[in-house]
């Protein structure tokens, strides 16, 4: 083979090799990440129509930080039910977080249900007019959510945690089980005849989150929200206003107490694990 047919043989396989990367990628599924959420106990809220259009005023809060990857409004579906759709699912609890603290103000609790999956209709500007697996993923989570608020069950063992998450992965994997192929790390080994998904994985670590969150008090979540703000002592101590009556030495107390630290710890964990399941799912070529 001449210099000049190596290189135009070389050049082809390059080219081919570059051809079947571009039609790989192709095959890689777009997730989506949508998160329904509830008032718990609305019907006995005082100045109930007050706090929905202060909802509104968080949509709008919301929106402006999460604004490059919510491909739709924030907006009601139901009665006091709202509902978001985002093009990066791991986001999600932290998204269920900053509506918890804003909510914090107003004393009122809610439901979260947290779905990834697809999308199969086109994007609309109200998400009631979208549908898809990972809406489907959403509402079965926000159920499991209201469900274990009145008893124990075998997804949620705190009545005080009322997030949960659910994914297509146990769809996937009993899809490619029948079809003879693997997701991987779906599921991590524990023995031989246990295995741990990580959907579990992720629901016990937001309901040991929850817990702690639940155990705040007014003046720790106050604190709390400074220090997101602030991320300071001194800082806290200075814009503060008269009346505050906190040493910085009492700030990283109530800090402390409040397991601040580890609940933004949890936090990190649960969204890298989100990222994991959606890179797992975008690796298969077809999702049922």
């Amino acid at each position: 083979m001449t210099t000049t047919s190596s290189l135009w043989f070389t050049t082809g396989i390059m080219y081919s090799i570059l051809l079947f990367l571009g039609r790989r990628e192709s095959f890689k599924l777009e997730l989506y990440g949508v998160v329904t959420m509830d008032l718990v106990g609305s019907r006995n809220i005082k100045n109930r129509g007050v706090l929905q259009e202060k909802l509104k005023k968080y949509f709008d809060i919301i929106y402006i930080k999460y604004g490059d990857s919510l491909i739709s409004r924030i907006n009601f579906t139901i009665g006091d039910e709202w509902q978001l759709i985002t093009s990066r699912p791991e986001e999600c609890y932290s998204i269920v977080h900053d509506f918890q603290r804003l909510l914090w103000e107003d004393d009122a609790n809610f439901y979260a249900g947290i779905g990834i999956g697809k999308l199969e209709t086109d994007i609309h500007e109200e998400t009631r007019t979208m549908d898809g697996s990972c809406f489907i993923m959403a509402r079965d989570a926000i159920n499991i959510a209201k469900e274990s608020s009145k008893k124990r069950t075998k997804f949620i063992y705190s009545k005080v945690n009322k997030v949960f998450f659910k994914s297509i992965t146990n769809q996937v994997k009993a899809h490619n089980n029948t079809n003879g192929n693997s997701l991987l790390l779906s599921e991590v080994a524990i023995d031989s005849e246990d295995s741990v998904s990580m959907d579990d994985m992720i629901n016990i670590l937001i309901e040991n989150n929850e817990i702690l969150k639940n155990k705040l008090t007014n003046k720790q979540k106050k604190i709390y929200i400074d220090y997101l703000n602030y991320k300071s002592y001194r800082r806290i101590v200075e814009e503060s206003k008269d009346g505050f009556n906190e040493t910085i030495g009492g700030i990283s107390q109530k800090l402390n107490s409040a397991e601040y630290f580890t609940i933004q710890r949890n936090h990190e964990m649960v969204t890298s694990l989100l990222s994991s399941v959606v890179s797992n799912l975008g690796k298969c070529k077809k999702l049922p």
